[in-house]
Parts: structure tokens; sequence; C-alpha cells
């Protein structure tokens, strides 16, 4: 049986400890697979395990950069070329008034009463960590449908494209510039 590079190097970080499924993962925004890591914490320390993880998994990925986010248990990776923003959530992360009111200050009323709260919030992660601005989300154009939503948006100078999947039981969101 003959298995592809990329299927071979994932073999590999699924033999890494504590690492329960390694997988690719498509999105409609990028032409290039995302790497979703999902792992046993059998530690305290969450963030010594996940940067263990993700710089065992980049050796083995051989990438010289990454883009990455993470969530209960689960990372995500990108080689995608910067700028560039991603973000991962678990759909059944629980979500406190606190997001929906910090919400308001990046995007209209109206969009934070018609999107999903948690489905925003990650969207708004994507954006932030691609401009790095605590600026106004102005929503231009919105496609949707069951499982997938893609926007284009004005934030202060720049035009941007996000996209949000619902993908294996997380949201998934990306955000480049156009």
């Amino acid at each position: 049986m003959v298995t592809s590079d990329m299927e071979q190097r994932l073999a590999k970080i699924n033999e890494l400890p504590n690492v329960a499924k390694a997988q690719t993962i498509n999105t409609l925004s990028l032409n290039r697979p995302l790497i979703l890591i999902e792992y046993h914490l059998k530690t305290n320390s969450k963030r010594i395990l996940e940067q263990d993880l993700c710089e065992k998994a980049l050796e083995i990925l051989k990438w010289k950069m990454s883009v990455r986010s993470h969530t209960h248990q689960a990372i995500l990776l990108s080689d995608a070329p910067l700028p560039f923003g991603l973000d991962l959530e678990r759909t059944d992360r629980p979500i406190n008034e606190k997001v929906r009111q910090k919400l308001l200050h990046y995007f209209k009323k109206e969009d934070v009463k018609r999107i999903d709260t948690l489905a925003l919030w990650c969207l708004w992660e994507a954006t932030f960590k691609a401009t790095q601005l605590y600026e106004k989300i102005e929503i231009i154009e919105s496609k949707q449908d069951q499982a997938s939503m893609t926007l284009k948006v004005k934030q202060g100078q720049q035009t941007l494209q996000l996209t949000l999947q619902n993908i294996l039981d997380y949201w998934i969101a990306t955000c480049h510039l156009l």
C-alpha cells in the first residue's frame, strides 16, 4: 500500500504520547489542509503539553512556521502564509454573557443577535490573530449554510475574508486579507 508523505507524517504524530488522533482538515478558504491534533490530558500542565505537542508535530511536518489555535484537548495547526488568523472552538463550549457584551464592541448589534455567539467569538478571534486590531468589524457580505459561513468584512482600512465551518464538533474560523 502506497501512502502519501502527509499520511506518513500524520502516522508519526499519532504515535506521540498523549495524542488521541491527528488528522487533516480541509477548509473552504485554504488550498492546503489544517492539522487537527486531539489529545488526552493526563497532567495538570496543559500549556506545557500543548507546546510540546506543537513543537514535535511541527518537526514531523517539517514546517518552519505555523499559525495555531487550541481549545479543550485539541490543537489546530496551519502553515498558511501570514497575515492569517485561525481559531478553533469546541461547539459545546459554554459561553457567558460577558463574551456577548465584548462582541458588541466589535460587531453591530443585529449581527450579534443574528449569529451564534460562539461562532461569532471564533470569527473575532481569527480576525484579531490576523490583524492584531481592536477595531469594529463591519460585515459587507455574508453567505451561510448549515455547516459554514463566509463573510467579507471591513476592519479599519482592511478588507478581510472570514470563513467559519462546523467540522467534527468544532467551529473552525480562518481569516485572511483580500
